[in-house]
């Protein structure tokens, strides 16, 4: 669930095709759609050990894990995590991470990067 003042952020044909609105209770929050669901790739990985993906990605969702590191796993982490990203793929982080390396990103929201 994302709150839809990011909205205006998303392509209006992406947010169409891919998105739905919340109801209830999240009527003020969109969800991705069960045909964008279906197409996302789930893994449990040692974020520590070798990347398992011989592909890149179009976006790696990492939320709200690496606060649980020392800071300098949390930098080899991130390293890893941008070699995994296409250029122009994002890094979506937790509110509770930091993004501790930015060279080569962009901040295109709250803890939403964009890889150059």
């Amino acid at each position: 669930m994302y709150p839809t003042d990011i909205c205006h952020k998303i392509p209006p044909d992406h947010l169409k095709l891919w998105w739905k609105e919340g109801v209830g209770e999240h009527g003020n929050h969109i969800e991705a759609g069960h045909e964008l669901r279906s197409t996302v790739q789930f893994e449990k990985i040692n974020l520590l050990g070798a990347m398992p993906f011989f592909e890149k990605f179009d976006v790696i969702f990492c939320r709200n894990v690496l606060f649980y590191f020392k800071e300098e796993d949390q930098i080899k982490v991130q390293e890893k995590l941008l070699k995994q990203l296409k250029n122009g793929g994002y890094l979506v982080l937790g509110n509770s991470d930091k993004l501790l390396i930015t060279d080569g990103l962009e901040d295109v929201g709250i803890t939403v990067y964009k890889k150059k």
